[in-house]
């Protein structure tokens, strides 16, 4: 890890390579979104869950052409600066994404800002794909 006053050429290797890790594996769909809200960088999971691939999203695609026709209005409210906002109670909401295949998906969404910065980590959760898995199905059938 790189510590206050340190900075070899390993430990900034290393560095990118936990968060490289922690981005691509954390089984999140992770976008991060700069302030004029173009999408700068996905993981996979984002790419399935959105249907574009990464060459299509990357410095190409504005976040909200993602957003359900429905849900822009809210969305482009107070809810996306949260993401700006230092400190903010609405970091979290859910809403529908419009895939690149048509299909609608209801999404929970976490955002927060990357400090020193003016973009965004965008966080997102199928919720549909959530409640049709085999423990969520077992939940409901026991109850």
């Amino acid at each position: 890890m790189l510590y206050k006053g340190s900075s070899s050429a390993l430990e900034l290797y290393e560095l990118d390579a936990t968060y490289r890790a922690l981005f691509e594996n954390n089984g999140m769909a992770m976008a991060v979104v700069n302030e004029t809200m173009t999408i700068a960088l996905v993981n996979r999971a984002f790419e399935e869950l959105s249907g574009y691939s990464k060459s299509q999203l990357e410095n190409e695609m504005k976040w909200m052409q993602l957003v359900h026709e429905d849900d822009r209005a809210y969305m482009s409210g107070h809810h996306i600066m949260c993401a700006w906002t230092p400190i903010s109670s609405n970091r979290h909401c859910m809403f529908r994404i419009a895939r690149k295949d048509g299909q609608i998906r209801d999404v929970y969404l976490s955002m927060t800002n990357i400090p020193g910065t003016r973009k965004g980590i965008f966080s997102m959760a199928d919720i549909m794909e959530a409640m049709s898995s085999p423990c969520q199905q077992q939940l409901a059938l026991s109850i």
